[in-house]
């Protein structure tokens, strides 16, 4: 399967075109991974119409992903893996979008510790210093697009909150809260934030470490932007 990825990437990089068999090969890929997610994360039945509209939509991140991976193929352990994950993570994203806009999104099973216990300990993956192995870091870079638009869904200032939050839990200083911010509005929009990745991570089934390296790569990106233009 892997050879197919990477002789239809090389095709694709050279001669900017899509060839019947590297279309062929993702349809099919694609139509087993939407049939999955649907049923084990949403109980969708009639996905089939789906595949196409959702191939499309991948095809615009598709030029990027064979760059990605031809540029660190001999890094990469396994060529399957990477592209059942980078798939799994975009399909997981359409589905949730579809399922609001049809009103037939059904629970997750989400365990949600309503008490609190345990942010810390999930928080504590943004200062945890992973190694940035090939994998993990073109997962990130996946999972950072969809975070992003969660963050933009929301009506709060989401960014800002998270920026907040994660220069507080690695520097221990906070260089983005809005100064008319009073404590017990601190308190809460951190504890706010803190849902919200929580909640993401678990939605779409990020691991702890490609998820501190999505908060890291905010950080650089989002963060340090918003405190130049502060």
């Amino acid at each position: 399967m892997s050879y197919l990825f990477l002789k239809g990437c090389t095709e694709l990089l050279s001669c900017r075109k899509l060839s019947k068999n590297f279309h062929d090969y993702l349809s099919s890929l694609f139509t087993r991974t939407v049939y999955r997610i649907s049923r084990k994360y949403y109980k969708l039945k009639n996905t089939s119409d789906l595949v196409g509209d959702f191939l499309q939509d991948f095809y615009e991140k598709l030029y990027k992903l064979c760059e990605l991976v031809l540029k660190n193929t001999n890094q990469i352990k396994s060529i399957d893996a990477y592209v059942n994950q980078s798939i799994a993570n975009f399909l997981k994203m359409k589905f949730e979008s579809f399922v609001k806009e049809k009103e037939k999104i059904l629970s997750l099973d989400e365990k949600v510790d309503k008490s609190g216990k345990g942010d810390d300990e999930f928080i504590e993956i943004i200062g945890y210093e992973y190694e940035e192995d090939t994998f993990s870091k073109v997962i990130a870079e996946d999972v950072f697009e969809f975070f992003l638009k969660e963050c933009e869904k929301k009506k709060t200032d989401m960014k800002r909150y998270i920026c907040s939050f994660i220069s507080q839990e690695i520097s221990n200083e906070d260089r983005f809260s809005n100064p008319n911010w009073s404590d017990a509005n601190k308190y809460k929009i951190r504890e706010r934030t803190k849902k919200f990745i929580r909640d993401f991570a678990e939605k779409f089934s990020v691991e702890e470490k490609v998820m501190g390296l999505v908060l890291k790569k905010f950080m650089s990106e989002i963060c340090k932007k918003m405190n130049l233009n502060s």
